[in-house]
């Protein structure tokens, strides 16, 4: 007997289990559940207030110092590096000498332009001399005058191979020392002292102190860079500001953009070589109300909401936005700043099949 009672508890406990989470689960017991107990609601739901402040759009980039100009200084003749006047990475003028050539090349070629120029000028003497012995004679009729012209046209033929001689004496000897074409910066130098070069043969470099930045950066559908600010993030903390003045056409594999920078505290600042880094400021504008990307919530038509906080429970509210970045979006209209905003779990709350109200706990 006792079993068979035992039984019958049994199976009516289990009846009323069974009612019981049909009648929980029912569409009328679920359109009643209105109210957010605290325990589900405190670590899913967080408000703040909008913030009022200037707020600009960054695109971050990275990059390289680099000159606007390089000159390669190369040897315009053969012969021993016998001296380098500047130091490495040191400021040139236009016109300061660089290099000294010399060595025993270099007086091989000396001396046999020299033996070349001295033997034109006794040359040269002879045929002046013999050009007047022609022009005496022709007056005396001693001589014909296709005579007198054809030694005028060997003096003419001899002072012109004197004249290239000597040239060519001048312009050795000034390529010997080697000038900066240009001001700028001595660097890449590629010899030493006592070392033999041909004549062609690399140098260093001279480069520009008008610098600019080649950056990379990735470059949003239909953002515009031609003109905009770029700031440079210095190491030591400090900013310093330039301009975009030109989006190459080329990409990288990964898609990045190349894009350079200018202006004058780059080239007060900067060096070449150097690796440097910052952001492009695409938007600028102030005194904007500005929420964070987490409080927007977006339907299937991209129309833009919020959720505030009110005194009955929390509020669904259209939005207009404007710019915006990773973090943070400007509001246009529909909020006055003064308001409580979800920041964390508006899409629960948006997604939940509540009124339009949503009341929070006591």
């Amino acid at each position: 007997m006792r079993r068979y009672l035992t039984g019958i508890s049994t199976l009516i406990a289990i009846a009323l289990l069974l009612f019981g989470s049909v009648w929980l689960g029912s569409p009328a017991r679920r359109e009643h559940v209105v109210h957010i107990p605290e325990s589900l609601t405190a670590p899913m739901v967080e408000t703040t207030h909008p913030v009022r402040r200037n707020f600009s759009v960054h695109l971050n980039w990275f990059g390289r110092v680099e000159s606007k100009r390089s000159v390669q200084i190369r040897s315009l003749a053969s012969g021993r590096i016998m001296a380098v006047s500047v130091g490495d990475g040191a400021p040139v003028r236009r016109g300061d000498a660089l290099f000294t050539l010399g060595g025993p090349q270099v007086a091989y070629t000396l001396s046999h332009l020299e033996q070349r120029i001295t033997a034109l000028e006794k040359q040269a003497s002879l045929a002046k001399d013999l050009v007047q012995v022609k022009r005496d004679a022709l007056a005396e009729r001693l001589a014909k005058r296709e005579e007198l012209l054809t030694a005028k046209e060997d003096l003419c033929r001899i002072e012109g191979d004197l004249l290239v001689a000597r040239k060519k004496r001048a312009a050795f000897r000034s390529a010997l020392l080697v000038q900066s074409p240009m001001d700028g910066i001595f660097v890449n130098r590629s010899v030493s002292p006592g070392q033999d070069v041909q004549e062609g043969a690399h140098l260093a470099d001279v480069i520009s102190t008008d610098l600019r930045i080649t950056a990379l950066l990735f470059l949003p559908a239909g953002a515009s860079l031609d003109g905009k600010r770029a700031v440079i993030q210095m190491p030591s903390g400090a900013e310093i500001t330039g301009a975009v003045v030109s989006v190459l056409p080329q990409r990288t594999l990964e898609g990045a953009t190349s894009v350079w920078m200018e202006g004058k505290e780059i080239n007060r600042t900067l060096k070449p070589g150097e690796r440097v880094s910052g952001w492009v400021v695409l938007e600028d504008r102030e005194d904007r109300l500005v929420v964070p990307q987490d409080a927007i919530v977006r339907d299937d038509e991209e129309h833009t909401f919020v959720f505030v906080k009110t005194t009955n429970g929390y509020e669904k509210r259209a939005v207009t936005i404007g710019i915006e970045d990773a973090r943070e979006v400007e509001i246009v209209s529909g909020l006055s700043g003064s308001e409580d905003v979800v920041t964390q779990g508006a899409y629960e709350l948006f997604y939940r099949d509540f009124a339009k109200t949503y009341k929070v706990a006591d």
